[in-house]
């Protein structure tokens, strides 16, 4: 179908195809209910697990009850993480705002949020060496200024001045 070899990288291949490796194709799937739930198009067993901050009577002041982020509640086992109730609110709140906030048809969502996934999944698998030595100065100039980081060691690249 691709003219990929048997132990040819599956990874070029995918992105040719524009699939999701896995990791990002859980993270679509999870804001994808979480959309229809906030657009009450699922059970409502589902939409009761995603409450927005701003309606939460103890939370409607807040900030954050204007971006359109959505309540999660806290868990101290691994297991209680991976529950829709937790991880699909945190998937939901990690997602850039003009995704969050937009109205949007169920479509053209599901649209931007695989763009948004399949861009942000593409940065760090491109072969251009000087693309990614670019991101990991820029990683360590960021978390440089950080009070707990200012011991962090930088790479050779940084030393050498390949920025």
């Amino acid at each position: 179908m691709t003219g990929a070899r048997k132990f040819d990288h599956i990874t070029p291949v995918l992105h040719e195809l524009h699939w999701l490796p896995v990791c990002q194709r859980i993270k679509y799937k999870l804001a994808m209910i979480v959309y229809k739930c906030l657009h009450g198009l699922v059970p409502v067993y589902l939409v009761n697990d995603c409450q927005a901050i701003s309606a939460i009577a103890s939370k409607r002041h807040l900030r954050s009850a204007d971006t359109g982020t959505l309540f999660v509640p806290r868990t101290t086992t691994k297991l209680g993480m991976r529950s829709f109730v937790v991880a699909g609110p945190h998937i939901w709140n990690s997602l850039p705002a003009s995704l969050r906030t937009a109205t949007l048809s169920p479509l053209a969502f599901a649209r931007h949020l695989k763009s948004h996934l399949f861009d942000w999944d593409g940065l760090f698998r491109t072969r251009s060496t000087n693309l990614r030595i670019m991101i990991i100065i820029n990683y360590y100039q960021s978390i440089s200024s950080h009070k707990c980081f200012h011991t962090t060691r930088l790479p050779s690249a940084v030393k050498f001045g390949l920025s």
